[in-house]
């Protein structure tokens, strides 16, 4: 609770005398994007890591079906516990929500190449030492790596020479060090 004026202060009309804050549970906002609004409902896991560190889950509560003319994105916010009182209102947050599994796998970003259609995606060696093309989509870029989405669950990836070699190629593929990957 925080107070605004004391007793005998004058208000004008519409001036506030304080601030009365439930703690319990907290809602953590935030904003998406026209093309993420669309993976986000109602009932969806979300996990906050405050500004301090600490971290609280909870469940998307509303989803604004109205982007905000400025930004282009929409308010979500997501209804958290804080029964011990220890989260304050107003603090900063990193918000990720769970979505679906998918099968990903972590690659250097430098494997990455885009073909002849201008498409993203790696050179793979197959079961008959072919190069093939696979189109991934960029999931998440991990610092150490990015994540992509797209490849098959096994593969023999090419870390390097992959500017060198066209899909259909005849290869013969030397396997990488264990502990070279991202």
């Amino acid at each position: 609770m925080r107070r605004d004026a004391e007793i005998g202060d004058y208000l004008t009309p519409g001036q506030s005398c304080g601030v009365v804050a439930q703690l319990d549970p907290l809602i953590v906002a935030a904003n998406v994007t026209e093309q993420d609004v669309i993976k986000v409902h109602v009932g969806m896991k979300g996990h906050a890591v405050l500004a301090t560190g600490q971290n609280l889950s909870g469940v998307v509560r509303y989803v604004d079906p109205v982007a905000d003319p400025g930004t282009r994105t929409f308010r979500i916010e997501v209804l958290a516990d804080n029964h011990d009182g220890l989260l304050r209102a107003g603090m900063t947050a990193d918000l990720r929500l769970e979505g679906a599994p998918v099968l990903a796998h972590r690659i250097p970003a430098d494997t990455m190449v885009l073909n002849d259609k201008g498409l993203l995606g790696v050179r793979i060696v197959d079961n008959n030492n072919h190069v093939r093309f696979y189109p991934v989509k960029l999931i998440d870029d991990a610092g150490k790596g990015v994540w992509v989405s797209g490849l098959p669950k096994t593969i023999r990836l090419i870390v390097e020479g992959q500017d060198f070699v066209r899909a259909g190629s005849l290869v013969d593929a030397v396997p990488q060090a264990t502990g070279n990957t991202p």
